[in-house]
C-alpha cells in the first residue's frame, strides 16, 4: 500500500513556516498561539515537486524542534530520502520523508474521498474555554451540520465542566448527536468518580483519562467506566512492536487515536490498526495540528483506511484546517460536517491561467489569436453552453474522413475511464498538446473538467520540450519521438499511431501506455504498457472483443454505445478482453496475390534502422502493387547510408518482403500522427511537379520542401547539378532574386523560385542594400560587415538610425513570373548584443520589439522577419497553383 522505497537524485530544501494560531488554542496540558512548523521540499529530475510536512507540538511531541530542525537539514544537505535512515525516536520527521516518498513512487491511496469527490464524516472541537463561550462553540458547531462533537475537558473547575456539557447536551440531544470527550490525561485517582458523574450525559467515548504511562490505572478505570476509554496521548513515543501489544491488551481501552505526525507516520499509524483488529479494539484518526500540507495527506491516508480496513469508527478528527492565519492554501472543504476535496479545474493558454468554467473561459475571449487556441475556446463554450451531443469527424487513416456522433454520457464515461485507470485526482495536473478537432484533444479537456484537473494547453506542433512537470498528457508517439532530455510526465497515455520498437525501448522506463482506440470508440477502449516486448492490449472495463468473418477485431461497449463495432484491425484474439495488434486490413499491400503488412516490415526494419521511415504499396503494372520504402533523409544520400538501408533489408526481410522501391523524402503523417500511407501512395503514383530554389544550402531547400509536401518536389542547385555561381549584377535585390530563377529555368529549364535579401539604413542612403552580405568586403565577413555598418552610422552626422530588412523572391512556374516581398521594419542598435542568428542580426532591432533578432529564438523572428513573411506568401502562392 506505502510505497515507501528510497529515492535518490534529490534537490531537497527545508522551509521552515510556523504556524500562527487565529486565536489562542486552549487544552489541559497548555495554550498555543503559534506553533512550529517546518516542510522539507523535494524535487526530482523530473521536475516533480512535493512536500513533507514536520509537525511539533510542544510539550507533546516527542522530540524538541531543535533535533526535529537538525534532522531535516542532515537530510537536505544530501540528495537522497531513505525512511530507514531516520531514527524512530523522531517521528514528525519520519512523517515528513513519508509523505514525500509517497508522492514521489507515485503511492496514491486511492478511495472515494480522495478520487471522487465523496466526504469523511468528522468531529466539530470545542476548544478549552470558559463555560459560556464552550456552549457557544456548540451552538455554532451545530448551526454548520456536525454530528458528532468533540469537548476538551480536564482544564476549569469540574462542576463548571459539567454545567457546561448539560447545555451542550440541550444544544446537541442525543441520540441526534454523539458526543466526544477528551482529558489529555488530565484525571488523577478522582478519574472513576469523574467518569461517573459524566456518564449521565450519553458520552461515547473518553479520550486519555489519565496521563500516559499508567496502564494499570488505565485499565482500572476502564473497568470501573460506563463510559469506552480511547486512547491518544499513550501511543505517542512508542517505538517497538511489542510495547504496542502490552499498551493494547493491558490497557482495557475500547479505541485507539491515531496522530500520524506524533507516533512515527502512516506506516506506524497501520501497524497499530493491524494490532488493533487483531484484538478487537476500534480507532479513528485526527490530525495534530499540522498545516493543510499534512493534513491533506492523512485525510487521503484516513479516506483510504476507512474502506479497507475493519473497525474504524468512521468519524475523524480532521477539521483543525481553518485555525491558522497563515496556513497554506488547500482544496480541502468542510460542509455540513463533512471535509471533501474540492479543487477548480484550472486551464492555462500561452502563460495565462483562468478557472476551467463557463464563467472563467470568458477571460479567453480576444486572446486565443492562434488556430489551435480558437478551436480549444470554440469547444470548451460549446461544451459548458449547450447539452447537445459530441460531434468529431474521423481521421481519415482507414477511409474518407466522416462525422461521428457521441452522446455526452458516453463521453464522460470515457474520461471517467481514463481518469480512474491513470489514477489521476483532483488537483492534478495535465498537459494537452493534441489538435483540439480530433476526439483525443477533446477528451482531454472532458477530463479536466469532470476530473478536476490543471489544465496546460499549448500548440500541438510542439515546437519546444515541456519544462514544467504535469501528472499526465496524452501525445501521439510522433510527438514524444521528438521531445529531447527527461520527460517531465508522471503519467503518459500513447496514441494515434503504432508505437515502434525503438520508441518503445526509449520508453520502457517511463510509466506509458499505448492506447488503442478510434473515434468511434471514444478514444482509447484497451491499453498496454509500452516495452519492448509488446505486450497484448487489455480491454478496459466493461469493453468485449471478438472476431469478424473477415478476421478483424469487433468491439462490444455498451457504455459507449458501442454494439457490434466491426473494425479495420488485423488482430489475434487472446482472450475475450485481449488481443495482440498486427496492422489495418486497408493498409495491407496485395503484391501479387501476396498480403504484406506494412507496420509488420516496418518492424522488423525498425530494429536495425535508426532513420524515420515508412512502407505503403504503389501501382505495378504486372503484380498489381509493389512495396514502396520511404526513408526521411535529405537528397542526395550518402552511398553509405545506402549500402546500410540495402544491407538491413537483405539482413531482416524474405526476398519478397523486399521493398522494389526505395525514396527519400519526408514521412507524411495526419494532424493526429497516423502515418499518412494513402497520401504518399497517391503521390508515388503521379509524379509530382519539381520546383529549384536556386541555393546551394541543402537545409534551406529541405525545409522549403517540408512545407510544400505534396505539393512540389523542392531541389536545390546541387541537385540538379547546378554547381557553379550565378552572377549577380543587378544593382537591385529585385533584380538578383530574377536573374538567379531565370537563369536556372532558362538552362536547366525547372520552374525556379530565387531570393535575395538586404538591409536597408536610412541614414546610408539604402545601403548596405544589395552589397549586404560583402559590405565589410568580398569576404563576406559578418563581423567586418557589422563593424563598418556601425562606423557608417557613427560618421553620419544623425541621429536616424532607421532601417528595413527586405526579402525577394523571384518565382517562375511555366511561362508565369511572379515577384514576392517581405520587409521587416526596425532600426540599427548602437552595439551588438544577443548570440542567435546571424548576420547583421545582433544588431537589428525590429519595429515594436526593444530585442534584436539574435536576442529571439528562432520562432519569435520567424513570425516578424523580413523572410519569413515572403516565405509564406510565397507558399500560398504555389499551393494557390495546386
Amino acid at each position: 500500500m506505502l510505497n515507501l522505497g528510497a529515492i535518490s537524485e534529490l534537490k531537497l530544501e527545508v522551509i521552515e513556516r510556523p504556524l500562527i494560531f487565529k486565536k489562542p488554542a486552549k487544552t489541559s496540558r497548555d495554550t498555543l498561539s503559534t506553533k512550529p512548523c517546518y516542510y522539507l521540499k523535494a524535487t526530482n529530475s523530473k521536475g516533480l515537486t512535493a512536500l513533507g510536512e514536520c509537525s511539533l507540538i510542544p510539550g507533546l511531541s516527542v522530540e524538541t524542534e531543535v533535533e526535529a530542525l537538525e534532522e531535516l537539514k542532515r537530510i537536505a544537505s544530501g540528495d537522497t530520502l531513505d525512511l530507514g535512515f531516520v531514527p524512530r525516536s523522531l517521528p514528525s520527521v519520519r512523517f515528513a520523508v513519508e509523505m514525500l516518498l509517497m508522492e514521489l513512487n507515485g503511492s496514491r491511496l486511492r478511495s472515494g474521498f480522495s478520487n471522487n469527490g465523496e466526504g469523511l464524516d468528522i468531529n466539530g472541537l470545542i476548544w478549552m474555554a470558559d463555560a459560556e463561550s464552550m456552549v457557544e462553540q456548540a451552538m455554532e458547531l451545530k448551526s454548520k451540520g456536525f454530528t458528532t462533537i468533540k469537548l476538551k475537558v480536564g482544564a476549569l473547575d469540574f462542576q463548571e465542566e459539567l454545567s457546561a456539557l448539560r447545555k451542550i447536551r440541550e444544544i446537541c440531544p442525543h441520540p441526534e448527536y454523539t458526543l466526544r470527550l477528551d482529558a489529555n490525561g488530565a484525571f488523577n485517582e478522582d478519574a472513576i468518580e469523574k467518569l461517573k458523574a459524566l456518564s449521565e450525559f450519553n458520552v461515547h467515548s473518553l479520550e486519555q483519562p489519565v496521563a500516559p504511562g499508567n496502564l494499570s490505572m488505565m485499565r482500572e478505570v476502564a473497568e470501573a467506566s460506563a463510559i469506552d476509554i480511547a486512547l491518544d496521548e499513550e501511543l505517542i513515543g512508542v517505538e517497538s512492536e511489542e510495547q504496542m501489544v502490552e499498551i493494547l491488551e493491558r490497557s482495557g481501552a475500547k479505541y485507539i487515536i491515531l496522530k500520524p505526525s506524533l507516533i512515527g507516520g502512516l506506516s506506524v499509524a497501520n501497524k497499530w490498526i493491524e494490532l488493533a483488529q487483531d484484538r478487537g479494539i476500534k480507532w479513528w484518526s485526527t490530525s495534530a495540528l499540522e498545516s493543510n500540507v499534512g493534513l491533506k495527506a492523512i485525510a487521503d491516508w484516513a479516506g483510504y483506511m476507512l474502506e479497507n480496513t475493519q473497525g474504524c469508527e468512521g468519524v475523524s478528527g480532521l477539521g483543525t484546517g481553518s485555525l491558522y492565519t497563515n496556513n497554506t492554501e488547500s482544496d480541502l472543504e468542510i460542509v455540513k460536517g463533512q471535509i471533501f476535496h474540492t479543487p477548480t479545474p484550472t486551464i492555462t493558454i500561452n502563460g495565462r491561467s483562468t478557472p476551467l468554467t463557463k464563467e472563467g473561459i470568458v477571460e479567453f475571449e480576444g486572446v486565443c489569436d492562434e488556430d489551435w487556441s480558437k478551436e480549444l475556446l470554440e469547444f470548451l463554450k460549446f461544451w459548458f453552453n449547450s447539452n447537445s451531443p459530441i460531434e468529431v469527424m474521423t481521421s481519415g487513416s482507414t477511409g474518407a474522413p466522416k462525422l461521428i456522433t457521441h452522446s455526452r454520457e458516453a463521453v464522460i464515461f470515457s474520461a471517467q475511464q481514463t481518469l480512474d485507470f491513470f489514477d489521476l485526482r483532483p488537483g492534478d495536473s495535465a498537459l494537452l498538446a493534441l489538435p483540439i478537432n480530433f476526439i483525443a484533444g477533446k477528451l482531454m479537456l472532458v477530463r479536466a473538467i469532470i476530473g478536476r484537473l490543471h489544465i496546460t494547453a499549448i500548440n500541438p506542433n510542439l515546437e519546444a520540450s515541456p519544462t514544467s512537470f504535469f501528472n499526465f498528457t496524452a501525445l501521439t508517439p510522433h510527438q514524444i519521438a521528438r521531445l529531447n532530455g527527461r520527460l517531465p510526465f508522471g503519467k503518459i497515455l500513447l496514441g494515434g499511431a503504432p508505437v515502434s520498437s525503438e520508441l518503445a525501448e526509449k520508453l520502457s522506463k517511463e510509466d506509458a501506455y499505448e492506447g488503442f482506440g478510434m473515434t468511434e470508440t471514444i478514444t482509447h477502449i484497451a491499453l498496454r504498457k509500452v516495452h519492448p516486448s509488446a505486450p497484448s492490449f487489455e480491454a478496459l472495463p466493461g469493453v468485449k472483443f471478438s472476431e469478424s468473418p473477415a478476421g478483424t477485431l469487433t468491439i462490444d461497449a455498451l457504455d459507449r454505445n458501442i454494439d457490434g463495432l466491426i473494425t479495420d484491425d488485423i488482430v489475434t484474439l487472446n482472450s475475450p478482453t485481449t488481443f495482440s495488434w498486427h496492422g489495418r486490413s486497408s493498409d495491407i499491400i496485395n503484391s501479387g496475390g501476396i498480403k504484406f503488412s506494412p507496420e509488420i516490415l516496418e518492424a522488423k526494419l525498425k530494429a536495425h534502422l535508426s532513420f524515420d521511415l515508412a512502407i505503403y504499396g504503389v501501382p505495378h503494372s504486372d503484380l498489381g502493387e509493389c512495396i514502396e520504402l520511404r526513408v526521411d533523409l535529405q537528397h542526395p544520400v550518402p552511398l553509405s547510408v545506402q549500402n546500410q538501408i540495402s544491407a538491413s533489408i537483405s539482413a531482416t526481410l524474405k526476398s519478397k518482403e523486399a521493398p522494389r522501391n526505395i525514396v527519400f523524402a519526408p514521412i507524411l503523417r495526419n494532424p493526429n500522427g497516423k502515418t499518412n500511407r494513402k497520401k504518399m501512395s497517391n503521390q508515388a503514383s503521379r509524379q509530382l511537379p519539381v520546383i529549384v530554389f536556386a541555393t546551394g544550402n541543402k537545409n534551406k531547400a529541405l525545409e522549403v520542401q517540408r512545407l510544400l509536401d505534396g505539393i512540389y518536389t523542392v531541389k536545390s542547385l546541387p541537385e540538379i547539378g547546378c554547381h557553379e555561381d550565378i552572377p549577380e549584377t543587378s544593382n537591385t535585390l529585385e533584380g538578383n532574386a530574377a536573374i538567379k530563377a531565370r537563369y536556372v529555368k532558362e538552362k536547366y529549364g525547372y520552374d525556379c523560385f530565387a531570393d535575395d535579401t538586404g538591409l536597408e539604413v536610412s541614414a546610408l542612403g539604402g545601403a548596405p542594400g544589395v552589397y549586404t552580405a560583402r559590405y565589410g568586403g568580398p569576404e563576406k565577413n559578418a563581423d567586418k560587415n557589422i563593424a563598418h555598418l556601425l562606423s557608417e552610422l557613427n560618421n553620419s552626422n544623425t541621429d536616424d538610425r532607421s532601417a528595413q530588412f527586405r526579402t525577394a523572391i523571384h518565382v517562375i512556374t511555366g511561362k508565369s513570373e511572379k515577384l514576392i516581398e517581405g520587409i521587416c521594419k526596425g532600426q540599427i542598435a548602437t552595439e551588438r548584443s544577443g548570440n542567435e542568428g546571424f548576420g547583421y542580426d545582433s544588431v537589428f532591432i525590429p519595429e515594436g520589439e526593444n530585442r534584436t533578432f539574435s536576442e529571439m529564438s528562432g520562432d519569435e523572428k520567424n513570425k516578424i522577419s523580413h523572410r519569413g513573411i515572403a516565405i509564406r506568401e510565397m507558399l500560398e502562392y504555389l499551393s494557390s497553383l495546386r
